[in-house]
């Protein structure tokens, strides 16, 4: 994978996102030396809004300061991997809007192919709780493929 630009992992909760995004950021830089920094939205926005009730403009300003810090990456030759559920066009607006000025940068949206994790029936009947691992549902990946286009 080429390491300019930005590459924005989409796809419901519990689809893989969040582990394939950590492998991504810990995999050593290829030969142009730019780091893969792993941008999760929904910590940012917990880090920055912890009292929120997570309403709608809470959130677009999560996802604003998200692609703020990915543009500051960017510019410092370093590559944004920004992760979350990007369901609303006006968070998808809000991060073309913050690369809008550099219409050359390529953006790889990759949309998880897989559905999130579905609990299984436990011995009593009930959902049984997901596979998780450190707070992240589990799944098995395949290659990805990373469409790509201008992100301005």
């Amino acid at each position: 994978m080429s390491d300019n630009g930005v590459l924005v992992l989409t796809g419901p909760p519990c689809a893989g996102k969040s582990a394939i995004g950590r492998t991504l950021a810990s995999s050593p830089p290829s030969g142009t030396g730019r780091r893969r920094i792993y941008l999760e939205v929904d910590s940012l926005f917990s880090l920055l809004l912890p009292g929120s009730d997570r309403n709608r403009d809470d959130r677009m300003l999560g996802y604003d300061a998200a692609h703020l810090l990915a543009r500051m990456l960017l510019d410092q030759r370093q590559m944004p991997v920004l992760e979350c559920t990007y369901s609303r066009r006006q968070q998808r607006a809000s991060l073309l809007q913050a690369f809008a000025d550099t219409p050359d940068t390529p953006c790889r949206w990759w949309k998880s192919p897989f559905p999130p994790t579905k609990p299984s029936s436990g011995s009593n009947g009930g959902p049984r709780p997901r596979t998780s691992t450190s707070g992240s549902c589990t799944n098995e990946h395949g290659p990805f493929p990373t469409p790509t286009r201008p992100c301005g």
